[in-house]
């Protein structure tokens, strides 16, 4: 995540020949930008000594220093020279596709098989030393309708969670995203244009790599920073869909499909009082509580308080189509977003109706 961009921006996904098209959090919006770019196949620096093996998905507790501790592909670790990550890809059965758009130079695009279901897969590189940072895959199946990508989705989602980890909702549930202190992977699903169906997508990436490859970058200024590492691991990941989740919950008119949406999001709900519908959320370090307010069986207001990032959450707002008014206070027009702490220094995000 927020790791993110490889094929698209912040709607599911769409890649290069295929893009993802959601801008996520840091990390996952930025692969999806960077895939968008197109691999200038860059050649590997010799070094004198042998690259240091390096593990896949160590137990953080495992090890004192992860340094060479990778998050992986298919059991590969991101962050090797692109010609070892694909020697070894075409050792589980994938096979080189031509790009009839790039028919110069190696296009780093493969078809096989990922988690079950046929997939094309693409490798993003360092700019300079051609390290894989990121990889991307689409998959083949195109689905009519969203009930159906959504059920192929949610399957798919189980199969990623078991791999990575616990994740979080976001994109009115169109996007799941892990983000781990070895990196992030993200699966998403969008429509394919006008009547063209839905298809689904999938980006890996590792911290370590990805900070490489921004230094690499000889233009950083849409770019997002890489994570702060120690150790070999990135810091806690402190962000969720709040601002999408609040939004929706704002947009929804009665509480029967607040609690739906909340349910897509991982919510818990708990005991509905007269004024409050509340419910809670869990990821790691991370927890969030949501309050919904109603009038009858309407909602009158929504308040979401977590140990979130406050910068991340402004860029939400922002990038929801909230315009800043003051130091605290967003609005999109029809909703008013203020932004608070609590007691215990948590991010208060509450939103009121506009009259």
């Amino acid at each position: 995540m927020r790791t993110r961009d490889l094929f698209t921006s912040r709607m599911p996904v769409l890649f290069l020949l295929m893009s993802f098209l959601l801008p996520h959090p840091a990390e996952a919006q930025l692969l999806k930008k960077l895939f968008k770019k197109k691999n200038k196949a860059p050649v590997e620096q010799v070094t004198a000594a042998p690259e240091p093996e390096q593990s896949v998905m160590v137990a953080v507790d495992a090890l004192a220093d992860h340094t060479n501790n990778r998050n992986g592909f298919l059991g590969l670790p991101i962050g090797i020279g692109a010609g070892d990550f694909e020697r070894r890809l075409k050792e589980k059965g994938f096979t080189e596709m031509v790009n009839d758009e790039q028919p110069a130079g190696k296009t780093y695009m493969y078809g096989g098989e990922v988690l079950g279901r046929k997939a094309t897969v693409r490798l993003a590189l360092t700019e300079r030393t051609g390290r894989v940072y990121a990889v991307g895959t689409e998959f083949s199946d195109i689905y009519a309708d969203e009930a159906q990508a959504r059920k192929a989705f949610n399957t798919l989602k189980d199969s990623l969670t078991q791999q990575y980890g616990k994740g979080y909702v976001d994109e009115g549930g169109s996007a799941y995203r892990v983000m781990t202190r070895l990196g992030g992977a993200e699966l998403s699903y969008e429509r394919l244009g006008t009547g063209g169906g839905y298809s689904i997508g999938m980006t890996v990436d590792d911290a370590k790599a990805y900070a490489l490859a921004y230094d690499e970058m000889e233009d950083k200024e849409h770019e997002d920073a890489p994570r702060t590492t120690e150790n070999g691991l990135a810091g806690e990941w402190h962000h969720t869909g709040l601002v999408s989740l609040g939004t929706l919950l704002m947009e929804k008119g009665t509480l029967q499909q607040a609690r739906t949406l909340l349910k897509t999001y991982d919510y818990r709900t708990g005991r509905e009082t007269a004024k409050l519908l509340p419910a809670t959320m869990a990821m790691g370090t991370y927890s969030a509580t949501a309050s919904v307010g109603k009038k009858g069986k309407s909602i009158s207001m929504v308040t979401l308080t977590a140990n979130d990032d406050t910068a991340a959450l402004e860029n939400d707002l922002l990038r929801y189509g909230y315009v800043k008014k003051n130091a605290t206070t967003f609005s999109n027009g029809k909703i008013n977003a203020t932004l608070g702490k609590d007691k215990q220094g948590r991010n208060v995000v509450k939103m009121t109706r506009l009259r």
